[in-house]
């Protein structure tokens, strides 16, 4: 069954061939089954076109295409099965598809009631473009793509198999796209020029995946419950990105290459994992990770570097490694059970520490099969570990030429440690207190200084400068 209202019809049949209109209008208003809407402001010229389709039933179809100056459309679909396209060129462009739960929030709506099966596409090559996309239920899809000039999209979707992919290549861009509940999914590309992409899911199946291919780049995904993944590249100018993960698989990403970079990336529980990758300018990344299968990775290579992780509990891990660094600083702090840390840093301003336990909080003195090793190479080094309370401590810090100093303490269990520093400025430090004990510290020329204090048990010392 097709049918097509009779306002539309007489503004079909109204554009004749080569006539031109101030202004296009039309208005499609269907209910029932398998209704079949289009709408064609293509064909005919005008400047103000306008195109408003409300379709209410099942297996409803409706499509609105306009070219010229000034586009607008609106399209309503409540029930099920029902698929909506738009496609607009040419220039001032706007698109609203709604499937019709209803949505908004900034100056209301709301509702979130039935949209089944629902699908939404729009396409808009040109000039100022927006779109806004809302669906409420059922197996929501969105396909929101925009070429050139003042972008901006907007996708919610509340409910069932959810997916959404946007990519707006070129121009002013801006993106959000909000999703709760089930198969969530979202993929925003942005390929250069005023980039900026908010994506927020809750719960299920979620998974996050933006692009932006530089310049004045901004970022930001929230994750909230279940299989949660992002992963991001943005690539020249002036980054950020924030990512916060809660609750289960968490994962994330983060590659940033050249200029003002910053990532932060925090996750809460289960299986975590992070990495971080930022090559050249004033690098900062920050990893806090709470709870589960800990891990992380922050590898930055020159210029202003600064890296913090912290971890909390279980299977701990981590690395930093700030290569060719200019401004290094790397800090990581663990608390409980299996941590392993290493930071390795080459050049210029260095300083490192990786602190496993500490008496405080929530946390009080905590510990286990610790492991922590610092190698600096160049400049001005500091390096310190410390484990705070015990289990299979060891430390190992290296370090070679200019400012030199280093410490390392441990508290509790199979201690050891071993400082090597060559050549320039040198002062060293151990500390150990209970059981296995031993320390060695090997200097080598320069201005030499060592210390090492032990108590109770295996102890044995060696100093040799």
């Amino acid at each position: 069954m097709n049918k097509l209202t009779k306002i539309s019809t007489a503004v079909a049949m109204a554009l004749v061939a080569g006539q031109a209109f101030a202004g296009d209008s039309a208005t499609q208003t269907q209910y029932g089954t398998a209704n079949n809407a289009t709408i064609d402001q293509v064909t005919y010229s005008g400047d103000a076109r306008s195109a408003y389709q409300y379709q209410n039933g099942t297996e409803n179809k409706a499509n609105v295409v306009q070219s010229g100056l000034r586009q607008s459309s609106s399209q309503i679909q409540a029930g099920s099965k029902n698929t909506v396209t738009a496609s607009q060129y040419g220039s001032d462009n706007k698109s609203t598809q709604r499937q019709d739960g209803q949505v908004k929030f900034g100056s209301r709506l709301y509702y979130y009631g039935p949209s089944s099966n629902s699908s939404s596409t729009t396409v808009q090559s040109g000039t100022s473009n927006t779109s806004e996309t809302y669906q409420s239920g059922d197996r929501n899809s969105a396909l929101t793509r925009q070429y050139g000039t003042g972008n901006s999209s907007t996708v919610k979707q509340i409910g069932r198999s959810n997916a959404a992919n946007v990519l707006q290549a070129s121009s002013y861009n801006s993106s959000n796209v909000y999703q709760t509940g089930t198969g969530n999914y979202s993929n925003t590309d942005q390929r250069n020029y005023r980039n900026s992409s908010n994506t927020t899911q809750h719960g299920t199946g979620n998974r996050s995946d933006s692009r932006q291919y530089g310049i004045y780049s901004n970022a930001s995904v929230y994750q909230n419950g279940t299989t949660n993944r992002s992963n991001f590249t943005q690539s020249g100018s002036t980054n950020n990105i924030g990512v916060s993960q809660t609750g289960l698989s968490n994962n994330s990403g983060i590659r940033q290459s050249g200029n003002v970079l910053k990532a932060t990336v925090n996750q809460n529980g289960t299986a975590n994992s992070s990495g971080v990758t930022q090559t050249g300018l004033k690098n900062t990344a920050s990893v806090n990770q709470s709870g589960s299968y800990n891990g992380s990775s922050i590898l930055q290579y020159n210029r202003d570097n600064n890296a913090s992780v912290s971890q909390r509990g279980i299977a701990n891990r981590s690395t930093v490694n700030q290569a060719r660094a200019i401004a290094s600083r790397a800090t990581v702090d663990q608390s409980g059970n299996s941590n392993v840390s290493t930071i390795d840093q080459v050049g210029t301003g260095n300083t490192a520490s990786a602190q496993v336990g500490y008496y405080g909080g929530a946390y009080g003195y905590v510990g286990n099969n610790n492991n922590s090793d610092i190698d600096q190479v160049g400049d001005g080094n500091i390096a310190s570990t410390l484990v705070y309370r015990g289990d299979r401590n060891k430390a190992k810090i290296a370090q070679t030429g200019n400012g030199n100093r280093a410490s390392a303490t441990q508290n509790g269990n199979d201690n050891e440690s071993t400082i090597t520093q060559t050549g320039h400025a040198n002062i060293a430090y151990t500390s150990q207190s209970g059981t296995a004990n031993k320390a060695t510290v090997s200097q080598s020329q320069s201005g030499d200084y060592a210390n090492i204090n032990q108590s109770g048990l295996a102890n044995i010392a060696s100093i040799m400068q």
